[in-house]
């Protein structure tokens, strides 16, 4: 069970409409992209992700209706989108955006830790042939980034994960998209079933922990080099008209 939050609420969500280039993501990789070489993998089981021990937890379902608190016990939060129809917002417990109009219709949600981010996790709620999430930790802060029509920084991690599948990869800001170092499916829950996911980061390694407990450790140096403070939670859709996953909750730390 997690934790609601004690709330903060600001009047307004400090929040930014942007425009970028394509977000290559859930299994689509740019013509030509080699997957990057990575570091072995470690099978097993492990506890099944959730936020305990986490200090920022956020349970949607303790929040209104409407934007996101600009700050939330203590956090600020800060959301970024390619189209205002793709600015997440709270809606029934959950946070959520607007049906895909475009392809590539992204969402993004960000706080910035004290120190670069060890832990990044979600429950979320799939549909079926509907969107997928992502948990990324960004070299430096995504918002700003975007603001500054800088493009999207360098990201050690970027786990995308749709109704049965996940892909853990490193954003490429030089080359414009993202590198895969590993993709696999997962055994899917029936579509609307809440199902946590988790990753933790110690220097450059990755663990992948998924709803049933199976972990999966990937190792890269692009992983250390490239994550600084930026926890950062998306909503994605690859193509036009699919319907929205939705976060229930999150934690980072």
């Amino acid at each position: 069970m997690l934790t609601r939050a004690a709330l903060g609420v600001a009047a307004a969500l400090t929040a930014v409409a942007v425009f970028f280039g394509v977000h290559v993501t859930d299994r689509h990789i740019a013509a030509g992209l080699q997957p990057a070489a990575d570091g072995g993998f470690s099978r097993g089981l492990g506890p099944v992700p959730s936020d305990v021990g986490a200090p920022l937890t956020v349970d949607f379902s303790s929040l209104p209706d409407g934007p996101i608190p600009a700050k939330v016990d203590g956090h600020a939060f800060r959301a970024a989108a390619i189209t205002s129809a793709a600015m997440p917002i709270l809606a029934a417990g959950r946070l959520v955006h607007g049906r895909s109009s475009t392809d590539n219709f992204a969402g993004y949600v960000e706080t910035l830790l004290r120190s670069p981010v060890q832990r990044l996790g979600a429950t979320v709620r799939f549909v079926d042939g509907g969107g997928s999430i992502a948990l990324t930790i960004w070299q430096n802060s995504l918002v700003d980034s975007l603001v500054g029509n800088h493009g999207m920084p360098n990201a050690g991690v970027q786990f995308i994960v749709s109704v049965d599948h996940w892909q853990l990869a490193v954003w490429d800001t030089v080359a414009g998209h993202n590198i895969v170092l590993a993709d696999e499916p997962y055994a899917a829950k029936p579509f609307g079933t809440p199902v946590s996911f988790e990753i933790t980061r110690k220097g450059d390694t990755v663990t992948v922990h998924l709803p049933g407990g199976a972990q999966r450790m990937v190792t890269d140096p692009r992983i250390t080099s490239w994550s600084g403070m930026s926890a950062c939670w998306e909503l994605y859709e690859f193509h036009a008209d699919q319907e929205p996953a939705a976060i229930t909750a999150l934690w980072a730390g």
